[in-house]
């Protein structure tokens, strides 16, 4: 059992596709409800936070799950790296994440968060009227 907790005030827009944030946010969440599941907690909590800082939208993923262990950090992001192969991870949904918030002027990173789950942190430029998003 996961309690999902989200916190987004009404005035946040962004310039951004909605498929590609709906992927990201969808992984995000579901790697973070996963490692909690697989971890036998009886309280997890997965918290959606969005709030906007200096012309850009921050969204945040944060867990109280087990954590990826800091020697890991580094890598979590590379194509094929996966520490769930046994259990059918491929390796490739964050490395595709972080192609998604770059494609759309942004970036993902994973957070530090000793000894408290796993938080990593969205950010996508804010978005103005008139403004459009290129697109190839």
């Amino acid at each position: 059992k996961v309690d999902i907790q989200v916190d987004c005030s009404d005035d946040v827009h962004m310039l951004a596709d909605y498929t590609d944030i709906s992927r990201v946010l969808v992984n995000l969440l579901t790697n973070a409800i996963q490692a909690i599941e697989e971890s036998g907690k009886d309280d997890g909590a997965v918290c959606l936070s969005v709030h906007r800082e200096l012309g850009a939208v921050l969204i945040e993923v944060t867990d109280n799950g087990p954590g990826i262990p800091e020697e890991l950090h580094e890598q979590v992001f590379e194509c094929g790296f996966t520490s769930r192969s046994e259990l059918g991870g491929s390796g490739f949904g964050l490395a595709i994440c972080k192609e998604l918030a770059q494609a759309n002027g942004g970036s993902l990173q994973l957070l530090p968060n000793p000894g408290r789950g796993t938080a990593f942190l969205l950010t996508i430029p804010d978005a103005h009227p008139g403004d459009e998003l290129s697109r190839c």
